[in-house]
């Protein structure tokens, strides 16, 4: 496999002027699988002798597990952010997050000949042509396919397309309703048909790229056939990492979408087996794996129902993809967006009158974790040493020790000293810096949301508050106004 590591010339980077997100297809995920050359994961067993199995669902080849490297790139946990996998589907299923978009395009397109269900010389379609949304142009695109009663091209009548989704279950299905001249024994003119994946592909595979492109979709870049789940990529093991422990023998506790993905495997190898078969019996079997693939595939991106499974013996509840990524305490918003750090504190606000209108009562509690970082010098060694002296638990004390002199002198990077564990040899030198506790004249930064204009973040005075009952942050009451602050509990 190519390295990851590669070279590049300064003088033809460009800026970054847009970025484009396509359906991944089959091929791509192929391509960036380290299982290169196969049908991808077929081994249920994520161990062989207390190892990650080769080929299985932890394969050292996804990224480095329990302080191992990386036999992709070399590297460890830390610095190798994993690589992606892939299992080869025994048939096309649903993506359970293109459902909705599976429907609409069924809907622009005739069942029987793929076709647009619109005239393509009419003004309308020239005026939506030149939108340059995309989006936009397939929701024009798709209300006047709505109206459509025949196919233009094979006079098929159209059909109206339905999702049928157990949440008991969470399994799925498309089919569609045709209105015909005829009428059956039940005094019924109407016609339904199942539409398995595996069909719908098939139609979507024969939309013509012009077709596409009216539609707002790439041919060039994506296809609309790629929203048929083909291709089942396995993540890496840095976002599902195993949880060791003293559990039994040493054993490993794994995440839930590691073992959603063994049942996915166990699955997909005996649908294998039963379509090798040609027979009755292992016929009548596949349309069973077929449903269970269909379900464990929901439940493995979005789980509907309250499904619980067994890990090291005991039952828990599965935690699907989309739960980990949307929500307030996802990745997006709890992580990737998430307004906390380092140097800040929250809480409420209570009015005091008996502090001034530039000074903020702070709870020791809180000056004990907010640091004030401060540069060694002659004038405030000693007075630095002693808070260093003091440590963590001490106020005032102090929490970090950086040593920058160190760092200067070696040219390598020094980890930071908790004083919590290490304070008494430590020996502090110019140039370095102490992350000691707020004490009473520092100024810090005060704001309150919504932030509507400059007064809503101003500075404030500390004025350290040793007293367990009081906890909350203490403003005089006349500079509530500006950050439209009230008292009311």
């Amino acid at each position: 496999m190519d390295s990851i590591f590669q070279s590049y010339d300064a003088s033809v980077i460009r800026p970054i002027k847009e970025i484009k997100f396509d359906i991944l297809g089959g091929d791509e995920k192929r391509r960036m699988s380290v299982m290169t050359g196969t049908h991808g994961i077929d081994i249920a067993e994520l161990f062989d002798k207390q190892e990650p199995k080769r080929g299985g669902l932890i394969d050292s080849r996804m990224g480095g597990t329990g302080g191992g490297l990386c036999a992709t790139c070399g590297l460890n946990s830390k610095y190798c952010d994993g690589h992606f996998a892939h299992i080869d589907l025994a048939e096309p299923i649903f993506h359970p997050l293109y459902l909705q978009f599976v429907k609409n395009f069924l809907e622009c397109i005739c069942l029987n000949c793929a076709k647009l269900l619109i005239q393509k010389e009419t003004d309308k379609l020239k005026t939506i042509l030149r939108m340059k949304s995309n989006k936009n142009k397939f929701v024009k695109v798709h209300e006047l396919c709505m109206k459509a009663k025949t196919c233009f091209h094979c006079g098929t009548y159209v059909s109206k397309i339905k999702i049928d989704r157990k949440k008991q279950t969470n399994g799925v299905n498309i089919y569609s309703e045709t209105i015909t001249t005829n009428v059956d024994e039940k005094g019924s003119n109407k016609v339904s048909l199942n539409l398995t994946p595996s069909l719908i592909a098939d139609i979507f595979d024969n939309i013509s790229d012009e077709d596409s492109l009216i539609m707002g979709v790439d041919p060039k870049r994506s296809h609309i056939s790629d929203m048929i789940l083909k291709v089942f990529p396995v993540p890496p093991t840095a976002i599902r990492p195993s949880l060791r422990g003293f559990f039994s023998a040493g054993a490993s506790k794994e995440d839930s979408l590691t073992i959603k993905m063994a049942e996915i495997v166990k699955t997909n190898t005996r649908f294998n087996k039963h379509k090798e078969m040609h027979n009755e019996h292992s016929l009548k079997y596949s349309v069973v794996h077929s449903m269970l693939l269909q379900i464990h595939v929901m439940q493995y991106y979005d789980n509907s129902a309250p499904i619980t499974q067994k890990n090291d013996g005991k039952s828990s509840q599965l935690k699907p993809l989309c739960d980990r990524l949307v929500g307030k305490f996802g990745r997006i918003r709890g992580h990737l967006m998430g307004k906390r750090g380092d140097f800040t504190g929250r809480t409420v606000i209570t009015g005091d009158p008996c502090i001034g209108i530039n000074e903020i009562g702070l709870p020791k509690q809180f000056a004990m974790n907010l640091t004030y970082r401060e540069i060694v010098r002659k004038d405030n060694y000693d007075r630095l040493k002693q808070l260093v002296k003091n440590g963590t638990d001490i106020y005032p004390g102090a929490n970090y020790v950086y040593k920058t002199s160190e760092s200067i002198e070696t040219g390598k990077i020094v980890k930071p000293i908790y004083l919590k564990f290490r304070k008494e040899d430590v020996v502090l030198r110019y140039g370095d810096t102490v992350e000691r506790h707020l004490q009473n004249g520092d100024f810090v930064l005060v704001n309150r949301q919504p932030t509507l204009h400059k007064q809503s973040m101003m500075a404030h005075m500390v004025q350290i508050i040793d007293n367990t009952e009081l906890m909350t942050l203490r403003l005089n009451l006349n500079v509530t106004s500006p950050y439209n602050a009230d008292c009311d509990g």
